[in-house]
């Protein structure tokens, strides 16, 4: 039998040798399914959303790592928050934007930008390639009225709604 297919492409079972992660919003239920097609050594990481619903709506959010997100299928709405610390002063300013994204589109978000998904077209599909993360893989959360940062603590019910949607982590 042959790594190759008849196209002389590499056969990995790598993608498929854990089970696709149902990750539950504040409510228990899915609001998205990842599936990670490689980690590299070098940090590197390549995965596919399966989109339910959208982000849990708790704040709007960063990611320890720059990533780029082409969509395959369907499509989402995203808002951004980018903090703008003001020269010479505590004061910061914050730019809110709305950008909506459809099959064959190619949104590129860094770590610094706050995001939030508001709107999921059914059956959206997404592959993301996350770049290496930041020292200390720090995610966190801003508070869009005062433009403030909380680092991202652990929810002790995370993974226990994680456990109750992925049969497989019991």
């Amino acid at each position: 039998m042959s790594d190759k297919t008849s196209a002389g492409l590499e056969i990995s079972h790598a993608p498929f040798a854990k089970p696709p992660l149902h990750i539950p919003n504040a409510a228990g239920l899915p609001y998205k399914t990842e599936l990670v097609e490689m980690r590299d050594p070098e940090g590197q990481t390549i995965k596919w959303n399966f989109w339910h619903a959208p982000d849990d709506d708790r704040a709007p959010h960063n990611h320890p790592w720059d990533f780029v997100s082409q969509i395959i299928h369907g499509g989402y709405t995203e808002r951004r928050f980018v903090v703008i610390h003001k020269e010479g002063s505590d004061e910061v300013e914050l730019r809110v934007s709305e950008h909506t994204y459809k099959a064959g589109d190619v949104n590129r978000l860094t770590r610094d930008v706050f995001h939030l998904v508001t709107a999921v077209v059914p059956g959206t599909v997404t592959r993301m390639v996350c770049e290496k993360a930041a020292p200390g893989n720090e995610w966190g959360y801003l508070d869009p009225k005062t433009g403030s940062y909380s680092k991202a603590a652990p929810d002790p019910s995370f993974i226990d709604r994680l456990k109750a949607n992925n049969r497989f982590m019991k």
